[in-house]
């Protein structure tokens, strides 16, 4: 696996030497190998990174436990951690903005839309 992608999908940043440390020990110790379609879908998203948001949202609405989605998570859960990151992940960093109800609205319709894109694109898969 190439976690760095799944890393920069995360955070726009690459790892840190630690912070993979704490990837691949994570992974053995959960003992995460993908099925035959994990697979496929992680051989697409080191292809074509920009598609990890779709395959995450169709698989958060069709098989959210799968092996992919725990992958994320683990990476999310590393970055969650490390200080270098924090920033990124806390909501007491982002400043509060009148604007945020209808920034709320907008994220939220990019949402449904990505997980909708996402359904077709891991039934293809």
């Amino acid at each position: 696996m190439q976690p760095e992608i799944y890393f920069r999908y995360l955070s726009g940043k690459n790892p840190d030497a630690k912070s993979l440390e704490l990837y691949h020990a994570a992974i053995a110790h959960h003992k995460i190998e993908f099925t035959e379609k994990e697979n496929r879908l992680h051989q697409l998203s080191m292809r074509f990174p920009f598609l990890i948001s779709f395959i995450d949202g169709g698989l958060a609405l069709t098989q959210p436990l799968s092996l992919y989605r725990k992958n994320i998570y683990i990476i999310l859960c590393i970055l969650e951690t490390r200080p270098a990151f924090f920033p990124l992940l806390s909501s007491s960093y982002h400043k509060k903005t009148a604007n945020g109800f209808f920034k709320t609205i907008l994220h939220g319709t990019r949402a449904v839309l990505t997980g909708l894109f996402g359904v077709i694109l891991v039934k293809l898969a």
